[in-house]
């Protein structure tokens, strides 16, 4: 027999058969599937799992040769399944279901327990032992604090740690030592929890940096999309629901500009083309009086002095802060046109 061949000589049981054929039944009648990392998850945790995605789907543990056999079966018909045959390596869990592929995800991610510190594990982050009251009487305590290089003194009958002291770091491996100072001093720095892997939803694979992203970037994400969208309409000119108002006012900006611009005498423009009226009588007598100085009676140069130069668009886009002084000066200002009305009236 070669070396690189291998022949199964005992029949496959029937319980694999049957996992294979029931997988590869999910996979045909489920186009959103989840697949997770289960490792170190602990039974009471995959009990919790299983509670609280109940009605939402089926969750399946198997090995994943019995996984790789059931893809090879019916990838033909689904090949969107590719991407999978990447995530079976470690232990591996699926969740079959029809339900949204996000929600389901948050559900698996939110589901965590705190495991006390064990020999050998390596740290996830530096741990400090906080300067304080440990709560400890003297005896084998103060022992093990001192074995671990924690300064610590006996103060009214019980242990403090006299200043914050590193334990261990990240990444470094438990001593049995810094496993019984974590016990004793109640610190638990392990959390276990299931790793979502990644989505089929349809027809496309969703990585799980997308699946958990948070929901209040997605909210940001929409509702920058939506102004995009107004603003875009707008620019356009296109009529959608939001932005009916910004193009109204901006069509009547538009007529009341045409308006002055034509000299339509339209009520909203009125008061614009009075005043464009009095720059062009100020700016005529002006050129008169620079032609002839002699040409103008005195009371209209004086009457020509006491008007200020305003025109149409300057009145339209003039800035909040200065109504103040345009109220101020509008009894001034009507008494000028009165004055301009008869001269030419």
């Amino acid at each position: 027999m070669s070396l690189m061949s291998y022949e199964r000589k005992k029949p496959v049981p029937e319980r694999k058969l049957r996992q294979v054929q029931k997988l590869t039944e999910l996979f045909r009648n489920y186009d959103k599937i989840i697949i997770f990392d289960f490792k170190d998850i602990p039974a009471n945790m995959m009990k919790e799992m299983r509670e609280k995605l109940y009605g939402f789907g089926q969750i399946v543990v198997v090995k994943n040769t019995l996984v790789k056999k059931a893809l090879d079966s019916i990838i033909d018909e689904k090949p969107h399944l590719k991407p999978l045959y990447d995530y079976l390596t470690g232990m591996r869990a699926f969740v079959f279901t029809n339900r949204d592929v996000f929600e389901i995800s948050r559900i698996i991610n939110s589901i965590r327990e705190k495991q006390p510190a064990k020999p050998g594990k390596i740290a996830p982050y530096d741990i400090v032992i906080p300067k304080g009251n440990t709560g400890l009487k003297p005896g084998p305590a103060m022992t093990d604090l001192r074995l671990a290089n924690i300064p610590s003194r006996i103060i009214k009958g019980e242990l403090w740690v006299m200043e914050d002291t590193l334990l261990v770091k990240r990444g470094q491996r438990i001593s049995t030592q810094v496993a019984k100072v974590l016990q004793l001093l109640d610190i638990i720095p392990f959390e276990v929890k299931p790793k979502v892997l990644a989505a089929i939803d349809g027809r496309g694979i969703i990585k799980s940096d997308v699946l958990l992203k948070p929901i209040e970037e997605y909210e940001e994400l929409v509702a920058g999309a939506i102004s995009d969208a107004i603003k875009i309409s707008i620019h356009l000119s296109i009529p959608i629901a939001e932005a009916i108002g910004f193009l109204l006012q901006n069509a009547i900006h538009d007529a009341l500009k045409l308006a002055i611009y034509t000299d339509t005498p339209i009520p909203e423009a009125i008061e614009f083309l009075i005043f464009k009226a009095i720059d062009i009588a100020k700016n005529s007598i002006i050129e008169v009086n620079k032609i002839d100085p002699n040409a103008l009676p005195d009371d209209l140069k004086n009457l020509v002095k006491a008007i200020p130069l305003t025109s149409a668009e300057e009145k339209e886009e003039k800035p909040a802060k200065e109504e103040k002084k345009e109220e101020e000066k509008k009894e001034e200002e009507e008494e000028a046109v009165s004055g301009l009305a008869a001269l030419f009236g």
